[in-house]
C-alpha cells in the first residue's frame, strides 16, 4: 500500500513535489496558511493551516503516514510528537532543529571539524554592539539572523555601527567576509535505507543587492579535489544527522582554494531547480523517491544548462502582467516555470526559467534574451 505523504508548507517547493507526486499517482498533500499558496494548485491535496501552529501541524499529520517539510520554518515541538506517534518525519526533529538556527548550524559543523566562516554568535542586539566594538577592524562582514532567515532575508552587509543599530533586537551572528572565486551548491538525497546518491556540483551566482540567487550554470570547472571535499562533507553532516530525503549543501570557494560549508537546507533547493529540465531524476522526484523508501533516481545530469530566477524589482508591485513569455515560450529548449503568485514585489521568487542544450555559448545567448524579452509590465 502507498504510504500517505504530508508535506509542511505550500510555497512553489511544496507546488513542484506535488507535481511529481501527481504524475506518480502518489497521495502528496500540502499545508500552508494562505489559501492561495501555490500548491493550492492541487486543490484537493491541499489544506490550509499554520505550519507553525502545533495543533495545525497534529490535525494535518494525523491520516498521514510520512511528514516532511519545504521551509525549516515550521513547529518542532508538533513534529517530536508526530515522530514519537511512529510517523516517519524527514527530515528528523532534531536535525530541522539544528538546521533551522544558522547559529546552532555553524556550532555544529565546527565540532565536526568542517571549515566555516570565522563567526560570532549573539543572543540580542546589546550582544551584537559589543561584538561590533571588537570587529572593526573586520568591515566589511556579514549580518545573519539565527532564525527565519531565508531568500535573502535576515541577511546584510555591516559596515557602520549605525547597521548594527538598525537589525532587529534577535539572535544572530556576524561572519567574515569571504574573498570568494565562486559559490558552489552540491545536493545529496539520502534515502531511508542509508543508501544515496549525488549531483554534479553547479555554479551560482547572486543578486548583490539582495543577496538571492539569480542564476545557476552547470557544468562549473572545478578540481577532482574541491569536489570530493564537497562530497565528503554533505555525505558525513547528513550521516550524522541521519537526514532523510534532500539535503542542499552551498560551499564558498575562496580565491585561496579553500572549500568553506555556508549553510545547509534539508529539502529541495532553489540551486537544484535546473534538475528540471537537464537530470535524469529531477531533485522533486528524488525528494519523494527517498523519504518513501523507493529506489533512488539517477542524479546524472546529461545537459548543460543555466537556470535563472524571475525575482521582483524594486519598482515591482501589485498583480502579475508577463509580458514576452511568448517570444520566450518560442525558444528551443527554454522551460518556464511560474509559480502561481499572482501579486508581485520586490525580491518576491514569481518563477525560474530553465535553458538547456550543447553548448554554453547558445546558452548564454538565449539568457541575455530572456532578460531582456521576459518582464512584469507595471503599467499593465
Amino acid at each position: 500500500m502507498l504510504k500517505k505523504i504530508g508535506i509542511l508548507g505550500g510555497g512553489q517547493l511544496g507546488r513542484m513535489l506535488q507535481e511529481v507526486a501527481q504524475k506518480m499517482n502518489l497521495p502528496v498533500w500540502c499545508m500552508d496558511k494562505t489559501k492561495d499558496s501555490p500548491a493550492a494548485l492541487f486543490r484537493d491535496f491541499f489544506v490550509q493551516g499554520d505550519i507553525l501552529n502545533y495543533d495545525d501541524v497534529i490535525n494535518f499529520s494525523a491520516d498521514k503516514d510520512i511528514i516532511t517539510v519545504e521551509i525549516e520554518h515550521v513547529n518542532l515541538d508538533a513534529l517530536k510528537e508526530l515522530e514519537s506517534q511512529g510517523k516517519e518525519v524527514h527530515p528528523n526533529p532534531h536535525a530541522l532543529g539544528i538546521i533551522k538556527n544558522k547559529n546552532k548550524q555553524k556550532e555544529f559543523y565546527s565540532d565536526l571539524g568542517i571549515p566555516v566562516p570565522i563567526y560570532w554568535n549573539f543572543s540580542d542586539k546589546n550582544e551584537a554592539l559589543e561584538i561590533f566594538s571588537q570587529w572593526r577592524d573586520k568591515v566589511p562582514f556579514i549580518y545573519k539572523s539565527a532564525e527565519m532567515g531565508y531568500d535573502g532575508k535576515g541577511v546584510r552587509t555591516i559596515r557602520l555601527q549605525q547597521d548594527v543599530e538598525d537589525l532587529d533586537n534577535v539572535a544572530g551572528s556576524f561572519e567574515e567576509k569571504i574573498n570568494i572565486e565562486i559559490e558552489v551548491a552540491v545536493m545529496i538525497a539520502r534515502s531511508t535505507n542509508g543508501k544515496y546518491v549525488i549531483y554534479p556540483p553547479v555554479g551560482m551566482y547572486f543578486d548583490e543587492g539582495n543577496h538571492i540567487l539569480s542564476e545557476v550554470h552547470y557544468p562549473i570547472q572545478l578540481s577532482s579535489d574541491w569536489i570530493a571535499q564537497m562530497n565528503d562533507i554533505a555525505v558525513k553532516v547528513t550521516e550524522s544527522l541521519n537526514i532523510c530525503g534532500l539535503c542542499a549543501f552551498e560551499f564558498f570557494i575562496t580565491t585561496q582554494g579553500q572549500v568553506i560549508l555556508n549553510e545547509i537546507a534539508p529539502r529541495p533547493h532553489n540551486s537544484m531547480h535546473i534538475s528540471m529540465n537537464n537530470a535524469v531524476c529531477s531533485q522533486f522526484e528524488q525528494h519523494i523517491r527517498a523519504i518513501s523508501g523507493l529506489p533512488l533516481g539517477s542524479p546524472v545530469m546529461d545537459k548543460k544548462g543555466i537556470m535563472y530566477n524571475i525575482i521582483g524589482k524594486d519598482t515591482d508591485f501589485g498583480p502579475t502582467n508577463w509580458i514576452g513569455w511568448e517570444n520566450v515560450l518560442g525558444m528551443e529548449n527554454v522551460f518556464i516555470h511560474l509559480y502561481g503568485k499572482s501579486v508581485i514585489k520586490p525580491a518576491r521568487k514569481m518563477g525560474h526559467i530553465n535553458i538547456v542544450g550543447e553548448g554554453f555559448t547558445q546558452l548564454k545567448e538565449k539568457l541575455h534574451i530572456i532578460k531582456d524579452q521576459f518582464k512584469n509590465n507595471n503599467n499593465g
